[in-house]
């Protein structure tokens, strides 16, 4: 049983190395929450592009620490379409911004946690972002010369 699921459904994780075989799962999910849960739960409010802009900023950092496919190239494509969208939810933020700030749109609580939650991801994630990269190359490092050793 386990043979045939594997050879109905291996092709959906074959990009990906076989130690982050649920990334596909994970990806899936954040897509249906994004095209779906935001789009029905906060119609129309800041809170609809923050709650967006949040989950794709995560599953950026999330992709560029652990590089979970196993051709360099589908990585930075993923990394180029995840950057992309993260850039356009964050215009978006800016411009609901703006409009509270002209006086266009009133700001609810929520609208201001979510507004609040992503200026801290903005703040926080930059200064820890580089030393997560540079603690992946020492794990990578260290991965190749005991695999080096190894052989």
């Amino acid at each position: 049983a386990e043979k045939a699921a594997v050879h109905r459904l291996g092709f959906l994780m074959l990009t990906y190395e076989p130690r982050y075989w649920y990334f596909e799962l994970l990806e899936l999910a954040r897509k249906l929450f994004i095209a779906s849960v935001v789009i029905f739960i906060f119609p129309g409010s800041l809170k609809q592009v923050a709650t967006a802009f949040a989950v794709s900023f995560l599953a950026l950092v999330f992709n560029m620490h652990l590089q979970p496919f196993q051709s360099r190239d589908v990585m930075h494509a993923h990394t180029f379409s995840l950057t992309a969208q993260c850039v356009v939810l964050f215009y978006g933020v800016m411009l609901g911004a703006v409009k509270v700030v002209q006086g266009e749109q009133r700001l609810d609580q929520g609208d201001a946690v979510a507004a609040y939650i992503v200026v801290l991801i903005l703040l926080c994630i930059p200064p820890v972002f580089p030393f997560l990269l540079f603690l992946n190359r020492r794990l990578h490092q260290a991965i190749t010369r005991r695999q080096a050793r190894g052989q």
